[in-house]
C-alpha cells in the first residue's frame, strides 16, 4: 500500500531526517521511476517499508512493498549488471532527495533502518536519454541491494547493448537496535529468524558478512 502527500513548513520537527523541499523542476521526461529490492544469493533480507522525499516537496511511502528478491549471481560481491524486468511503481514523476528502508536480514537476525541519499546529479542521471543500437532509454528504474552488516547500495540500470554495468548512484547510511526510530515495529519476522538448509550451509565456515557489499 502505497501513499503520499505534500510535506509542510513543520516536516523536519515530524521526521528524523531533515526534509525541506528543492526548487521546483519540471517532471521527469519519462514520467513515473520505479525501484527494486534484492539481496545476495543466500543471504536473505525483507524490506517492509519504504518512504522517499520527491524533488517537489511530496514525501511518498510504502508499507507493504512487493517482494525482496535474490540475485543468484551475486555470490561473493555484488554483479555489475543487476537487471530486472519487474520493480515497484510510485506515483511521483520527480527524482528522489532521500528514500529511507526499513528491512530485515535474516543472517544478521535484526532489523535496519537505512537513508539513501540522491544529490543533483542522480537527478540529471534520470533526466538523460541513452541512445543505443537497439532503442534509447531513461534511467527510471533503480535497484537497491541489501546484504550483510546493514550494507545498502543503489545503482541504475544499463542495458547489456550499452555497457552493462550498472551506475552505482547512492551507498546507505544504516541504524539497529536502540538507533532505530520509525522502524522499530516494522520488523517482518515476528516469530524469528530462520535461515533455510541452503543459507545456512552456505555461510558455514566463511567469513562474516560473506562477501565484499
Amino acid at each position: 500500500m502505497s501513499m503520499s502527500f505534500k510535506l509542510n513548513f513543520f516536516c523536519t520537527i515530524i521526521f528524523s531526517y531533515a526534509c525541506s523541499a528543492a526548487p521546483k523542476n519540471p517532471p521527469l521526461p519519462h514520467g513515473e521511476w520505479t525501484y527494486v529490492f534484492v539481496y545476495p544469493t543466500y543471504l536473505p533480507a525483507q524490506v517492509t517499508y519504504v518512504r522517499f522525499l520527491d524533488t517537489d516537496g511530496y514525501l511518498e511511502q510504502n508499507f507493504a512493498p512487493d517482494l525482496t528478491t535474490a540475485d543468484s549471481q551475486s555470490v561473493k560481491f555484488w554483479r555489475k549488471n543487476i537487471l530486472r524486468s519487474t520493480a515497484i511503481a510510485n506515483k511521483s514523476m520527480m527524482p528522489p532527495q532521500w528514500m529511507q528502508i526499513c528491512w530485515d536480514s535474516l543472517v544478521d537476525k535484526k532489523i535496519y533502518q537505512t537513508t539513501l541519499e540522491f544529490p543533483a546529479k542522480v537527478w540529471k542521471l534520470m533526466r538523460q536519454l541513452i541512445v543505443t543500437p537497439l532503442g534509447d532509454y531513461y534511467r527510471n528504474n533503480m535497484v537497491i541491494g541489501v546484504a550483510p552488516k546493514g550494507k545498502v547500495r543503489a545503482w541504475f540500470n544499463t542495458p547489456i547493448s550499452n555497457g552493462g554495468e550498472n551506475i552505482q548512484i547512492a551507498e546507505g547510511k544504516t541504524v539497529s537496535g536502540n538507533d532505530l526510530t520509525f522502524c522499530k515495529d516494522l520488523g517482518a519476522y515476528k516469530g524469528g529468524y530462520k535461515l533455510s538448509a541452503a543459507a545456512k550451509k552456505f555461510v558455514e565456515g566463511k567469513t562474516y558478512p560473506y562477501g565484499k557489499w
